[in-house]
C-alpha cells in the first residue's frame, strides 16, 4: 500500500481489502469446521493484519505529502524531513537504533508497524497536526491490535506455546473457551453476537476509517 496525498484515497484501499476479508470471513466462521476452513482462516488472519501494517506504514509516510482528509482539512507536520527516507531513518532510529546505527537497513528491518507502540509514537515524533484524532481513533475499545498478531503467529507457527497464547487471550479477554484457534476465532466472545473474527475486521474498518476522516 504506498502513500497518499489524500487520505480518503488510502482508507479505501485499506478498507477494500478489509471488505474482502469480511466477506470471506462471513462465510468460514458460519460454516462447519474442515480443513479448508482451517486455511480459510489462516489466509484471512494474515491478510488481514498485513493490511493494517500496510496502511499504518502508508498513513505515517502519507503524513510528509500535507495530505488532505476526508472530510476536510490537511495534515501537516512539523518534522524537517522531506522525503520517505527521512521519515523511515527517524522512526529506525527511535526503534532499531542498533540497525540504524550500522548506517544500512531493508523494509524488513523496520519496525513492527502494525503495533501501535510503534504507530503512535512514530505519529507524535512526525508532529502530525491531527495528533489528538489519531490518538482518539485507535483509544476505541478493541484489542484487534494487540490480539490479531498473537493468532497470526499461531497459523504461521502452529506449536503448543502458540496455541496456549492464543487460549489465554481468548478465555481472559473474550471469555472464550474453544478447543483449537480457529474455533475461537468462530466463537462469539461473552455479550457479543458476532463472531469475534468479524467482531475485529468490523474493530479495524473503523479505526480506518476515523483514521482519514
Amino acid at each position: 500500500m504506498l502513500p497518499a496525498a489524500h487520505l480518503g484515497k488510502l482508507a479505501r484501499r485499506a478498507r477494500s481489502n478489509v471488505a474482502r476479508f469480511r466477506a470471506r470471513a462471513t462465510t468460514v466462521c458460519f460454516g462447519a469446521t474442515s480443513a479448508e476452513t482451517r486455511v480459510q482462516l489462516a489466509h484471512i488472519t494474515t491478510g488481514l493484519l498485513n493490511t493494517w501494517t500496510e496502511f499504518s506504514r502508508a498513513y505515517y509516510l502519507s503524513c510528509l505529502l500535507r495530505p488532505k482528509r476526508s472530510k476536510g482539512g490537511i495534515v501537516t507536520v512539523t518534522f524537517s524531513g522531506k522525503r520517505f527516507e527521512d521519515a523511515i531513518a527517524a522512526v529506525m532510529q527511535r526503534f532499531k537504533p542498533y540497525i540504524y546505527n550500522a548506517g544500512r537497513w531493508s523494509r524488513r528491518d523496520e519496525p513492527a508497524w502494525h503495533d501501535l507502540a510503534t504507530f503512535v509514537p512514530a505519529c507524535t515524533a512526525l508532529g502530525c497536526s491531527n495528533l489528538a484524532d489519531i490518538q482518539a481513533a485507535v483509544s476505541v475499545p478493541t484489542k484487534v491490535f494487540q490480539d490479531l498478531p498473537v493468532f497470526r503467529n499461531f497459523f504461521c507457527h502452529r506449536n503448543q506455546s502458540t496455541m496456549e497464547a492464543c487460549a489465554r487471550i481468548a478465555l481472559t479477554h473474550y471469555g472464550i473457551v474453544a478447543p483449537h484457534p480457529c474455533e475461537m476465532l468462530k466463537a462469539s466472545a461473552v455479550r457479543r453476537p458476532a463472531p469475534l473474527l468479524i467482531d475485529w475486521i468490523d474493530d479495524m474498518d473503523t479505526v480506518v476509517e476515523w483514521l482519514c476522516e
